[in-house]
């Protein structure tokens, strides 16, 4: 056994506790953001309005300051958002859907604009009507739906009196790279459509396809 190998031993095993750390933090300071049960009007309350959910206390504000430094400074951000149970994939996401929720934490990580969400962020296309999602605006192609908020993803896509460009610009051209396109479908939804999917928006009609017969 070389020298460096009980040297790596307790650098994995100091990352496994500050992992833990950090997620038991998080259980604790927001508490309901590990709820199980949700509900469209206080997600969209919590998103909007977070600072009405919780009142500062000595206790709270050094269990949060750790929260942030193992969040901004210690821990690696990749896992931090794949950690996040407000960015997690909802179970039965097409592996496209998937791939975009990969893009956008690579924007994330990227630009370092880790500002956690205040609720849910992603869902599936058929979730859409529980949270104000006309039917008719989910395509065929469409493979995610992301809820506008105050986080680093939300705010990318209609985030409110978030102060700069950068950001928006950048996810958006990562995911037009990656082959989506985003569109508004609701205050406060964005679908993401995949262009690589035939068809996107129907059928190209009859009268311009080329004929077999030259």
């Amino acid at each position: 056994m070389t020298a460096e190998a009980p040297l790596a031993g307790r650098d994995h095993a100091r990352e496994a506790s500050l992992k833990a750390e950090y997620l038991r933090l998080y259980a604790t300071v927001w508490p309901d953001r590990w709820a199980t049960v949700t509900s469209p009007a206080r997600d969209f309350l919590r998103g909007y309005a977070p600072e009405l959910q919780y009142e500062s206390s000595p206790t709270r504000d050094v269990l949060l300051a750790r929260w942030r430094e193992l969040r901004y400074h210690r821990l690696d951000p990749w896992w931090v958002l794949s950690a996040d149970p407000l960015l997690a994939a909802p179970p039965g996401l097409p592996e496209r859907g998937r791939q975009a929720i990969w893009i956008m934490f690579g924007v994330v990580v990227y630009l370092r604009e880790r500002m956690p969400e205040c609720g849910r962020t992603f869902f599936r296309p058929d979730e859409g009507p529980a949270y104000g999602v006309d039917p008719t605006a989910v395509h065929a192609a469409t493979v995610l739906l992301i809820r506008h908020g105050s986080g680093a993803v939300g705010c990318s896509f209609g985030g409110v009196g978030y102060p700069g460009v950068v950001l928006p610009r950048e996810m958006r051209r990562a995911l037009r790279s990656g082959g989506f396109l985003q569109r508004n479908v609701s205050s406060v939804c964005t679908a993401l459509d995949d262009c690589w999917a035939e068809p996107i928006y129907g059928q190209v009609s009859q009268e311009r396809r080329p004929s077999s017969g030259g």
